[in-house]
């Protein structure tokens, strides 16, 4: 009989011993992050290493300079997208790809986008296998303990993707062209022509300033005209993206600049009621307010 209760006791350690083993966290756990932009919905999978007080780039560092490295951890980090983009001004087929790094001792550095999805880490593709490669600048930011992808700015045509590890910040731009410009029903453009006066308060700290606008239908699309004319460079046409806000189209407003759109670089986002627009706010694809005003009567 004590035999017997060993045995099951036995048994019992090592049923328990095999769950905690199967149930024990791993040490790069995985995420994704997901942004739809316009029409287009880019999706990145990836698992996530710590520093854990490692050195990560540059000398002695666990990425080695001119090594190919999957910006995750275990299976290659992926990216989905389910419309043509384009990676700094360069095409990229919609579809999904892995992707990969090659840090250099010098910026710049070169993102990789290969045909092969499902890849372990240790066996990068071969150049071959490439649809895409592009020349990336790393950064230095605040310090990220656990390696993170994410989209800290979203425009109507486009993106800022960044890969951040420890101190290096690594941004990609995407874009996805320019939304539509559709006309309006009259009654959704009738509350905003007509005259504003913005009062401009600068982030890079300068004096503060006041800009007029007119807005006139033209033909059922919204163009807009400041005062004076260097601020948004002559007429322009106002892009609807939801009720009382607007985007402000201009042909540099599909070329990245740093981490912004080119100037304009502003949504308009206009107060309603009785039909009839009462204010107007001027606010940066950052979302930071730039300026406020008034209709002009």
């Amino acid at each position: 009989m004590r035999r017997a209760v060993a045995v099951s006791v036995w048994t019992l350690s090592l049923a328990f011993t095999s769950t905690r083993a199967v149930a024990q966290v791993t040490p790069s756990e995985h995420g994704t992050v997901s942004q739809r932009v316009n029409a287009t919905t880019i999706t990145v999978s990836y698992d996530r290493p710590g520093a854990r007080g490692r050195t990560l780039f540059g000398d002695g560092g666990i990425v080695k300079a001119d090594e190919m490295w999957t910006p995750g951890a275990n299976w290659a980090t992926t990216i989905d997208v389910d419309h043509d983009v384009t990676i700094e001004g360069r095409t990229l087929p919609k579809g999904v790809y892995s992707v990969w790094l090659v840090p250099h001792a010098a910026s710049p550095w070169t993102m990789v986008f290969s045909r092969t999805a499902r890849v372990f880490h240790t066996r990068p593709p071969a150049e071959s296998d490439a649809q895409l490669r592009v020349p990336v600048r790393p950064e230095q930011g605040a310090y990220m303990e656990t390696l993170a992808w994410y989209f800290p700015i979203v425009t109507p045509a486009g993106a800022t993707l960044r890969m951040h590890w420890g101190r290096t910040i690594v941004p990609l731009q995407i874009g996805v062209g320019l939304p539509e410009i559709l006309s309006l029903p009259e009654d959704r453009r009738a509350p905003y022509p007509g005259s504003y006066r913005v009062h401009v308060v600068p982030k890079n700290g300068a004096a503060p300033y006041d800009v007029r606008f007119r807005v006139r239908d033209a033909d059922g699309v919204l163009k807009l005209t400041s005062e004076p004319a260097n601020v948004l460079g002559g007429e322009q046409t106002m892009i609807p993206v939801t009720e009382g806000r607007f985007h402000v189209a201009v042909p540099a407003a599909s070329a990245f600049v740093a981490q912004l759109y080119a100037t304009p670089g502003l949504l308009l986002v206009f107060e309603t009621s009785g039909g009839h627009a009462r204010s107007v706010r001027l606010v940066g694809y950052d979302g930071i307010e730039a300026g406020q005003g008034e209709v002009m009567h």
